[in-house]
């Protein structure tokens, strides 16, 4: 009875780490976050999956296609039988996509990637015997291939997927990016975020996008941030004496979509320590992050690498853009050498 479970209003919000950067792509491929997903529904059953403690997963867009992917752990809920978590993988894209740039009033321009049912084509997978083990996790129901196939019907489109949340009718994709000229070209100045709309299916038969009055449909809303690249090239003192307040250089460098001058110099942070005095300068905008009492005892606390270093988070937020209620994450890492003299 295991075997029959499938996803219904399922929920994608947030951001979760840094993820690693994906292979080139027209403009603009970002690298983003993804985050839970919770799934109640499927005729008597109910999952939910949720990423792994230290996990990663990935989403990618360029001009035509979208991709979402990463490890997952699954609890199947049936009745009063509860089993898992169990490690799943979840992967799903989307291809023929449309792209359109928009000239705005202000000189900007903004790039809208949509994809419509009917035209769009999207495949996906939860698989949740990953390792291909003979006797497969109890969430699998005895089903060795334990594969829920993800997909959306070309049936009834504009029923199935009406109209609701920001999408339009029939539409299953949609993300946005706007640049600080009129050619959707070059360094990004705001990221939308990118929403999906998919049909589920269970680990015996395939999706299912059930019929208008009952449609099975999830729904994903992912925020984006751009990935970033950084050093800091001075050592970090661990051992903090009450009057040490030495401070090291964090430079951000310049990125194919990322301009240093269109970071916001108030919300720089290196491992959640917050920097000051940021300027950009030819190799990037260059911030100084105070080590004692700050920096160094945090990263005394972080894993150590094979060679000794850690591996400091960097953080922070673009400058903010007329009409957008947000800004724009941005994140990226650095190895960092420890000093305790």
């Amino acid at each position: 009875m295991f075997g029959r479970t499938s996803f219904l209003a399922l929920l994608f919000v947030g951001l979760v780490s840094l993820l690693p950067r994906e292979a080139t792509a027209q403009f603009p491929p970002i690298d983003a976050g993804w985050v839970d997903f919770s799934s109640g529904g499927g005729w008597n059953s109910q999952i939910q999956c949720d990423l792994p403690l230290g996990g990663t997963g990935t989403s990618s867009i360029d001009t035509g296609s979208l991709s979402e992917s990463g490890p997952v752990n699954c609890t199947l809920t049936d009745g009063t039988t509860v089993l898992g978590p169990s490690p799943c993988q979840f992967q799903i894209s989307y291809d023929q996509l449309t792209s359109q740039c928009n000239q705005n009033d202000d000189g900007t321009s903004t790039l809208n990637v949509t994809g419509a049912c009917g035209i769009a084509s999207v495949s996906g997978t939860l698989n949740c015997n990953p390792q291909n083990l003979t006797t497969p996790p109890p969430i699998c129901g005895g089903n060795q291939a334990c594969t829920a196939t993800l997909g959306v019907s070309t049936n009834q489109c504009d029923k199935i997927f009406p109209a609701i949340g920001g999408f339009a009718a029939g539409e299953i994709a949609n993300a946005t990016a706007s640049t600080p000229n009129n050619s959707c070209e070059g360094a990004i100045a705001h990221l939308g975020s990118m929403r999906i709309r998919f049909c589920g299916g269970s680990f015996v038969q395939g999706f299912d996008c059930g019929n208008p009055g009952n449609p099975t449909v999830v729904t994903a809303d992912t925020s984006l941030f751009l990935t970033v690249e950084g050093a800091v090239t001075q050592s970090v003192q661990t051992t903090c004496g009450q009057k040490d307040k030495g401070s090291v250089n964090l430079t951000i460098f310049p990125g194919q979509f990322v301009d240093p001058a269109r970071i916001d110099p108030a919300n720089v942070f290196l491992e959640g320590v917050q920097a000051f005095g940021c300027t950009v300068k030819p190799a990037g905008m260059v911030c100084k992050v105070p080590t004692c009492q700050l920096l160094g005892p945090t990263l005394f606390g972080l894993p150590k690498n094979p060679d000794g270093t850690v591996t400091a988070e960097i953080t922070g937020l673009l400058l903010p853009v007329e009409g957008q209620e947000d800004q724009t994450p941005i994140r990226g890492e650095t190895d960092v050498v420890l000093s305790t003299k």
